[in-house]
């Protein structure tokens, strides 16, 4: 599946894949990108395009394909580049890759907390991967990657601040 998809994808950097058992990948894992690493690790048991697409028919994530699952990990890749690449330019003006992850983070983070005055459900929108993932750390990471696979959300100014965040650095 990876040799049929990848050549699709060629608008992302691409890092190392690496097929693991999916008790390596947490409880509601089927793939994950692991930024200190370089490396996407896809669960074993997506073994064919229609069980892909069976795992993901819940709704829990965006993505209801396998290319989704890849654009997923793929845009967490591009955003942890995104840090790292600041970082690396700042000449020291950052501590570390935190501090620019607050920085590049924060005003989407502004805007989520400012939608969510008006509608507490907000995030319920784009997943239920989304909500999980800011409810316990407060991260963007998950809203970020679904934004890019289902770019069909309502929310025209979200959209925009994601996409102006991923393409910081990249000529398309």
């Amino acid at each position: 599946m990876l040799e049929i998809m990848l050549p699709q994808l060629k608008q992302y950097d691409m890092p190392k894949f690496v097929i693991v058992e999916r008790n390596l990948l947490g409880e509601n894992g089927m793939s994950a990108y692991e930024k200190n690493s370089d490396i996407i690790f896809i669960d074993d048991k997506l073994s064919s395009f229609k069980k892909v697409e069976k795992i993901l028919s819940d709704g829990y994530f965006v993505a209801n394909d396998f290319k989704g699952v890849l654009v997923h990990e793929l845009t967490h890749k591009r955003y942890w580049d995104i840090i790292k690449n600041m970082y690396n330019k700042s000449h020291g003006k950052y501590n570390d890759l935190a501090e620019v992850k607050m920085i590049v983070d924060e005003p989407i983070i502004k805007y989520i907390k400012d939608q969510q005055l008006n509608d507490i459900s907000y995030l319920h929108r784009i997943s239920e991967n989304t909500v999980i993932s800011w409810k316990y750390t407060g991260s963007i990471n998950e809203l970020v990657a679904e934004i890019e696979v289902n770019e069909n959300i309502d929310d025209k100014k979200l959209v925009s601040l994601i996409k102006e965040l991923l393409n910081y650095g990249y000529n398309g």
